[in-house]
């Protein structure tokens, strides 16, 4: 179980990650594409 930075125990989300981008693009468009990625990872938890 991890621990944030309350101190309650619990972490929802820890993603660390680096976006490099070559051209013009949406701030949604990268939020999309980043949570399509990774929603099928929350299965991780109940390990």
């Amino acid at each position: 179980m991890g621990t944030n930075a309350e101190g309650t125990g619990t972490t929802k989300y820890c993603i660390h990650g680096k976006i490099e981008i070559d051209g013009v693009v949406e701030t949604p468009d990268v939020v999309g594409a980043l949570f399509g990625q990774t929603e099928g990872l929350h299965f991780i938890s109940a390990m």
